[in-house]
């Protein structure tokens, strides 16, 4: 157990393939300071590293708090599959307006709307969007932010 690792926030893990020999000349150590016996490269497909695949259990949506300006307009963004879930907390009405623009610039998707205490959640659908890099632009009468996503 790490002290103060969120195990639940835990969004990528890196291997690290090493070659370690107990020879001192050429070892390697590990996060304890042993040495790693792990053998040299060989020309048999069965030595070496080998991964088949990961397993995820309990995947959460992507979901990330963005303070939005100084009221706070957005709360929490959550990005899915298949669409993007946009949680505002606003209490005085003002204009909102967001676009999804590809990495040529091209703008796919755009709105605007009127927020008040009635309307504190929107969601915007981006199954139709191919898989890419793109850009999620959203401004308020008194801000602006864009935050890029990866549409898988």
């Amino acid at each position: 157990e790490i002290e103060n690792l969120d195990v639940n926030a835990i969004s990528h893990v890196k291997l690290i393939d090493v070659v370690g020999s107990i020879n001192d000349g050429y070892c390697s150590f590990d996060n304890l300071g042993n040495k790693i016996n792990d053998p040299f490269p060989t020309p048999f497909p069965s030595s070496g590293f080998d991964l088949d695949a990961i397993g995820v259990i309990n995947e959460l949506p992507l979901g990330f708090y963005c303070t939005f300006d100084n009221n706070k307009t957005i709360n929490k963004i959550i990005l899915e599959r298949d669409f993007i879930d946009l949680k505002f907390q606003n209490k005085n009405p003002q204009l909102f307006s967001f676009n999804i623009v590809n990495i040529n610039g091209q703008i796919l998707i755009a709105e605007s709307n009127y927020l008040n205490e009635s309307n504190s959640s929107k969601i915007i659908p981006i199954s139709k969007l191919r898989p890419g890099l793109y850009i999620l632009n959203l401004s308020s009468d008194l801000v602006s932010k864009s935050i890029k996503f990866i549409k898988q």
